[in-house]
């Protein structure tokens, strides 16, 4: 991972500086067509909101591409459509285009499309997931034919990191309005879609980089684990995600992978009960995460205090959150009762039940988890559509008292891709709205080398102590490939399945 707490920003220029490139292979002519068999299907194909892991699973390394991007081992930011770059000042850098690139509708790449795709993934009127990635206002302008000038509001020192996440649509995509189409630079070009069934990518001639071995992939949905599982053994699909244990025993081809991510519920922060700490100690202290994550998840979690693994520079050592202990759960709600508080209130527990394998089994044991500790819950259940207005701002502090289930995978290294989203009074998936933590989170944006890690790991302490968000499980993945096919997984395989990876089995 990118050693922030080091020298970050360092290592970030050195590696631009080498110039490094990806080697030109020789060309291939793609053939064969696989099938995947996914958990759920994209709330978006618009390229600027492939942050999620149902829409970057599909689009992102495959259909659309960015500036640069992290290496799956190490996360050190690499080259992609820039060859390098620089920051003449702190609060602006220069990116130097890729040349001999271009789009899929056979627009090239240059400095004017680079910009206005940054610029579009930054307007807030079009609500695109990745504008919750930057913590300040980001802009890019022409320098040249071939360098764009990005520059920030206030110094952001792992901008180069960032923007690995901001991919790149060509520059006829609708400005003002999300695309149902996407056309990138990647490997695959978007072939067609059946909307609840499936997407077919298909490989595309043009490609500036290595050509892929696979002609064509199609996307299917199957919210029912044993069913992808069993079409690995019945010859039905290529690759499956999200896999039980139980399922992949015995089979030659499963392939555990750690995620980076992190399965935790959000408390509606505005609203009683919820609005008072007790409640919220209560609620946390009722829940036997080993429980949860050794018999319903079937060891594919470990019990967590945190909503970042250690990788990431605001992991707070040593720190193991609240411990299960139903008696103090018990003890802190009759404590806020005594006090007026209205813990009769009923809570809806949104249960996402594409989070995992599992996802909704687990989401009823903390149901009754919680209700032993004398609150009234009741359980909700809704696929990755239904949930987004329960999760996103402005919808979500419209809606009843609740607990959201969601997870969060961070591949960046860095606190700023999870803090400011999740607790900053701006985060799309916030309920929190304090404006002292806020400063502290502008300020952390800013630091760099132990003074950022610090920062974050000042703010991620705030946040435990004060239960804003309870974590439950850090998560590992597991997924099944048949015979046909070689592919190994890697750091980024939960949120990015690249094609360009997949090879015929010799």
């Amino acid at each position: 991972m990118i050693n922030l707490s080091k020298s970050g920003l360092a290592w970030t220029l050195l590696a631009a500086q080498a110039g490094l490139a990806f080697a030109a292979a020789p060309a291939l002519t793609a053939e064969g067509s696989i099938i995947l068999a996914m958990p759920a299907e994209p709330t978006s194909v618009d390229a600027c909101d492939d942050s999620t892991r149902a829409n970057a699973r599909v689009l992102r390394g495959n259909v659309v591409e960015a500036l640069t991007r992290l290496d799956p081992q190490s996360g050190a930011v690499g080259p992609l459509l820039a060859t390098e770059w620089s920051s003449p000042d702190n609060k602006s850098w220069l990116f130097t285009i890729r040349p001999g690139v271009t789009f899929h509708d056979g627009t090239p790449l240059d400095a004017a499309a680079v910009a206005f795709g940054i610029n579009r993934s930054m307007n807030p009127d079009l609500t695109c997931q990745t504008l919750s990635l930057f913590p300040t206002k980001t802009t890019a302008t022409v320098e040249s034919d071939m360098v764009v000038r990005i520059t920030t509001e206030e110094p952001d020192p792992i901008l180069p990191a960032r923007i690995a996440y901001i991919d790149l649509p060509s520059p006829k995509t609708p400005e003002a309005a999300k695309s149902d189409t996407p056309i990138g630079t990647g490997p695959y070009q978007f072939a067609g879609r059946e909307i609840g069934q499936s997407i077919t990518l298909s490989a595309f001639d043009g490609y500036w980089g290595e050509a892929p071995e696979i002609a064509e992939a199609t996307y299917v949905w199957r919210a029912e684990a044993t069913i992808r599982a069993s079409m690995i053994k019945t010859g039905e699909a290529d690759i499956a995600y999200d896999i039980p244990t139980h399922e992949a025993e015995g089979q030659a081809n499963a392939q555990q992978y750690l995620t980076n991510g992190v399965f935790y519920l959000r408390p509606m922060l505005q609203k009683p009960p919820l609005d008072d700490l007790r409640v919220r100690q209560a609620i946390a202290s009722s829940i036997d995460k080993a429980t949860l994550a050794e018999v319903l998840m079937d060891n594919s979690g470990t019990p967590t205090g945190q909503l970042v693994t250690q990788l990431i520079n605001g992991y707070v050592p040593d720190y193991t959150g609240m411990p299960y202990d139903l008696e103090k759960a018990k003890a802190l709600f009759a404590e806020a009762k005594a006090a007026g508080v209205a813990v009769d209130t009923p809570i809806t527990l949104v249960a996402r039940t594409d989070l995992f394998s599992g996802a909704e089994e687990v989401s009823q044991a903390i149901q009754q988890m919680i209700q032993q500790a004398g609150f009234t819950v009741t359980l909700k259940s809704v696929d990755t559509v239904g949930w987004s207005p329960w999760a996103r701002k402005p919808d979500s502090l419209t809606q009843p008292v609740n607990l959201l289930t969601s997870s969060h995978n961070n591949i960046s290294g860095d606190g700023s891709l999870t803090f400011p989203n999740f607790l900053g009074s701006g985060g799309r998936l916030s309920v929190v709205d304090n404006a002292e933590l806020d400063a502290k989170l502008a300020a952390a944006a800013t630091a760099s080398g132990e003074d950022r890690a610090a920062a974050y790991r000042e703010i991620a302490q705030y946040a435990y102590d004060q239960e804003l968000v309870i974590p439950v499980a850090a998560l590992q993945g597991l997924l099944l490939t048949s015979d046909r096919i070689a592919y190994e997984a890697d750091g980024f395989t939960d949120i990015e399945l690249h094609l360009s990876d997949v090879k015929h089995k010799q």
